[in-house]
């Protein structure tokens, strides 16, 4: 079923043609965009979206249908995958998505309603859950579905997203008003002075993984060490971590023990992960060894 909505243009003294307006233009460009995007982050190529975008004369609006080509062989691989999710996806879950479309469940934010909520704000955690996804940001915490944020993340997404807003360059256009044609209810509002809370966030370093836990890591050579930097095995690639457990420095560097190649030791290990512009950057940080093991000389217990 084709998903329908209505946007006007709030302020604008009648709807102009896209050729004599270009904020306008790239404006129902930015629409076109967006649920074609919308449609293929969530369901790839599952489907192929059909959007029409219809000017009304005797109205400040524009009449928007979403539609759906089924891909048939597509499709026929998502029942041999046996997910019903992706069997047959309706249109009515990118309006949803977009928050374009009310839901039985309203305490879920959409992806417009999130965004002014967010107001341009640095998101500091994510909290992936079975069915939601909770979005941090400072003291503040949104629910959303696992749709809204697979919209929310992607970059096609929020670039057609700010392409809309930017209908405000346009002086005489005060908000944007998207309706549900089936109920008539405005769903969502942008309001001119909102606008910069719908611009793609600049890229930048985000912290992926954060996390402490316990590793059995094994030094591969007796040249293990390259001042702080030590070099382990963990039984399926080389790890360099810094060594910041000071009491068990201070037994090796004074000779207490002695290490040796194939030596294992049952660590905490900080890990941390960064998204960078040019990749996933890790650091390794051993915070305290609990158990050395020599094999050869000792025999096989579990670990701690």
């Amino acid at each position: 079923m084709i998903a329908a909505f209505d946007i006007a243009f709030a302020g604008a003294q009648k709807v102009e043609t896209t050729t004599t307006n270009q904020p306008l233009a790239q404006a129902i460009i930015g629409v076109d965009q967006l649920l074609t995007m919308g449609s293929r982050a969530l369901y790839g190529y599952l489907i192929d979206p059909e959007v029409d975008v219809r000017r009304d004369p005797s109205l400040t609006a524009y009449s928007v249908d979403l539609g759906f080509r089924k891909n048939f062989g597509m499709a026929r691989r998502a029942q041999l995958a046996g997910v019903a999710e992706f069997i047959n996806p309706p249109e009515s879950s990118v309006g949803e998505a977009l928050g374009w479309l009310e839901t039985e469940n309203t305490s879920l934010l959409g992806l417009f309603q999130l965004l002014k909520q967010i107001a341009g704000r640095r998101i500091d955690a994510v909290t992936l859950k079975d069915e939601t996804v909770l979005i941090t940001c400072g003291r503040d915490t949104y629910e959303v579905s696992t749709h809204t944020y697979k919209l929310f993340r992607h970059l096609g997404v929020r670039e057609a997203v700010e392409q809309l807003a930017g209908v405000f360059k346009n002086p005489e256009v005060q908000a944007i008003e998207i309706r549900n044609r089936a109920t008539g209810n405005v769903t969502v509002k942008l309001a001119r002075e909102d606008a910069d809370f719908y611009a793609v966030p600049k890229e930048e370093e985000v912290v992926l993984v954060d996390d402490i836990h316990t590793r059995a890591l094994m030094l591969p050579t007796s040249n293990f060490r390259d001042d702080q930097i030590w070099t382990f095995f963990d039984g399926e690639q080389t790890i360099r971590a810094r060594m910041a457990d000071k009491d068990f420095l201070r037994i090796i560097d004074n000779g207490v023990f002695r290490l040796n190649a194939d030596d294992i030791l049952i660590v905490n290990l900080h890990v941390k992960t960064v998204q960078t512009p040019a990749g996933l950057v890790s650091d390794y940080e051993v915070i305290r060894v609990l158990d050395h093991r020599k094999p050869g000389k000792h025999i096989p217990i579990p670990g701690v």
